[in-house]
């Protein structure tokens, strides 16, 4: 569901600090790619099957994990 996706991508936020600033700089960026993919997979989710679950694309998620 969206709940869910929106729920990943909060933690990922909260994990890496990237919430805070509001200017964000590579290494932020970076973590954040890194956290959303790392929750991803612990879910034991493709990208499509996250995509489906959160109704933005698979190419949307490919590209938030880079």
């Amino acid at each position: 569901s969206h709940r869910y996706a929106r729920n990943v991508i909060r933690q990922a936020a909260k994990v890496t600090g990237s919430h805070a600033p509001r200017r964000r700089t590579p290494s932020a960026i970076a973590n954040l790619a890194h956290e959303l993919r790392r929750l991803r997979l612990a879910a034991e989710l493709t990208q499509r099957d996250f995509a489906a679950r959160s109704g933005i694309s698979a190419r949307a998620i490919s590209d938030l994990e880079r």
